[in-house]
């Protein structure tokens, strides 16, 4: 990592250009990012056709294809605009080059713009898993309003009835004292691939939830026996995915954000997200620049860095103009399941 000794612009700016998403925010590395160089968002949702092409003979005139059904989506982007201020006393020890304490001023100054960054990327996962996933995106602050119809069919966010929960108790281990669940989860799963299959003409192959709707999945009776192979246990073990089940890479997300002093799941417990990936269902689109210092062509992250006089400081800025994208809804199943 580039030194930053003396806070200077231009080396401060590259610190930050060369900060990217953890590999621990799985919903960033999943949408694949689009330059939008356009002031506001617009795009066609597609549905997906189950029609045939119509036999016809030769020198004839051939027949007119319905267009694909189509939905449209406009909205504004999600901006985010953040920065910290650093203190005369950390410049001080910045500028005694050499020094143990300029150092520790050095390795705090990264701390603290890698967490300015981290801030901002954590807004975007939780834009990714509780708006675009669940189909709508609703923020309520006190000078932003957002409200974010994503286009998911009622069909495709299945609630189960209490019966068909997948914590429907058993019975109880009377080893363990471990209360097991007897939900038809293969038969729900079926179901629910089924669905995507006639609706958008894909076939599911993603399914998403944190550890804990994981753990009373795996209680259920149905994983009694055989039903993992030795592969797939040591696969999850290693890597929290269980690939290949029903046809499908089960992935076990359980990361979190902080609102209002409580700590909440990206994903919510009782919550399975399961997705077609094929066709590029989704992009995270990165809009232009809001800032007059930015290149005129600039889109996505913004950073900048200044000096205050009175009372002295310099200050580091990061901005985000960013949306995430559904185009094909019906590739999506936000599953409820207790």
């Amino acid at each position: 990592m580039p030194e930053i000794s003396l806070l200077r612009p231009t080396v401060l700016n590259g610190v930050i250009e060369t900060l990217t998403a953890p590999q621990e925010l799985r919903g960033i590395n999943i949408l694949p990012t689009e330059p939008h160089p356009f002031p506001t968002v617009e795009y066609d949702t597609i549905r997906g056709s189950r029609l045939l092409a119509t036999p016809n003979v030769p020198n004839a005139e051939a027949h007119i294809a319905p267009k694909l059904g189509v939905g449209h989506l406009t909205a504004g982007y999600l901006y985010v605009r953040e920065k910290k201020v650093f203190d005369p006393t950390t410049m001080y020890w910045l500028r005694r080059e050499g020094t143990l304490a300029t150092k520790r001023a050095e390795a705090a100054v990264t701390r603290e713009v890698t967490d300015l960054s981290d801030r901002v990327n954590r807004f975007q996962e939780y834009c990714i898993w509780r708006g675009m996933f669940t189909g709508r995106l609703i923020i309520n602050e006190a000078d932003v309003k957002v409200d974010v119809d994503f286009g998911i069919a009622a069909s495709h966010k299945p609630v189960l009835l209490t019966t068909d929960k997948w914590d429907n108790t058993q019975g109880t281990d009377p080893l363990t004292g471990r209360a097991y669940y007897s939900a038809a989860i293969r038969d729900q799963v079926s179901a629910w691939k089924r669905l995507v299959s006639r609706d958008g003409m894909v076939n599911l192959n993603q399914a998403w939830m944190n550890a804990y709707t994981a753990d009373i999945m795996m209680r259920n009776s149905v994983f009694q026996g055989n039903m993992i192979s030795d592969r797939q246990k040591d696969a999850f073990l290693n890597t929290n995915v269980i690939p290949g089940l029903w046809g499908l890479d089960w992935n076990i997300y359980d990361l979190a954000y902080e609102a209002g002093g409580q700590v909440i799941p990206f994903i919510p417990d009782g919550v399975v997200i399961f997705f077609a990936s094929e066709g590029r269902p989704f992009e995270m689109l990165e809009g232009p620049s809001a800032d007059f210092g930015a290149p005129a062509d600039s889109t996505g992250r913004f950073t900048k860095t200044w000096q205050e006089e009175d009372p002295s400081a310099r200050q580091a800025l990061i901005e985000m103009n960013f949306f995430p994208a559904l185009y094909k809804p019906d590739q999506i199943i936000y599953a409820r399941v207790f």
